[in-house]
């Protein structure tokens, strides 16, 4: 019950469109509950231990939305901060999150 919430949460506070709505209730529908659950949890809790990829050529960039409650942004996670989105990002700001890829990945 409380992945369903943090979901509908998410379909309240976030600038969605009918169409994104849409598609978010019916992911809601699908979703092993305690998959979820396991995956909120291990997303919340995750450490990354791997080697610095900042510099070394790699394709990796990570891009946050300001005001996102479900994963909340810590100082320096982030390479690029989309200042008036949330966690859906990809969906309320495509074209923002495009361009950004575009920009650091040429030819991508």
């Amino acid at each position: 019950m409380m992945v369903r919430n943090k979901i509908r949460s998410m379909l309240i506070s976030e600038r969605l469109e009918s169409e994104q709505r849409k598609i978010l209730r019916n992911m809601n529908r699908y979703f092993d509950g305690k998959f979820v659950k396991w995956g909120f949890g291990a997303v919340s809790r995750w450490e990354y231990s791997g080697p610095n990829l900042k510099g070394v050529g790699t394709s990796f960039l990570q891009v946050h939305g300001a005001k996102d409650h479900v994963l909340k942004l810590q100082k320096g996670d982030a390479e690029v901060v989309v200042p008036d989105a949330g966690h859906l990002l990809t969906f309320t700001h495509a074209d923002r999150v495009n361009q950004i890829i575009r920009q650091t990945f040429p030819g991508f």
